[in-house]
């Protein structure tokens, strides 16, 4: 994944949550919230926007780090399944593990 997202690193032993209900969060937009795309390195995000026709994705603004958050603030925007996000650095770990990409 890009490396100019900032990144929260996280500390979650995954095999004690094969059980976990993968679910997303109460979405506000305008929330904060956050993003696992890999590993359990988990991105902050705010909620842009839930796609009206289809109420799986919604659009986040991923944080920077850097250089790069000087020149774009706002974030990157990126458009993803509801279920990938979390309220939680942990839920959003947790919410990616479900889908079967990193099981320990």
């Amino acid at each position: 994944m890009k490396n100019y997202f900032e990144v929260i690193p996280v500390v979650i032993d995954t095999r004690k949550f094969k059980s976990h209900e993968q679910k997303a969060p109460e979405l506000i937009i305008g929330g904060d919230y956050y993003i696992c795309f890999q590993g359990k390195k988990v991105h902050p995000c705010k909620l842009v926007n839930i796609d009206p026709l289809n109420k799986n994705y919604v659009d986040v603004k991923i944080q920077l780090k850097g250089k790069f958050k000087q020149a774009n603030p706002e974030g990157e925007l990126h458009s993803v399944k509801i279920i990938e996000i979390g309220s939680t650095p942990e839920g959003a770990v947790l919410n990616r593990v479900l889908k079967g990409s990193i099981l320990d």
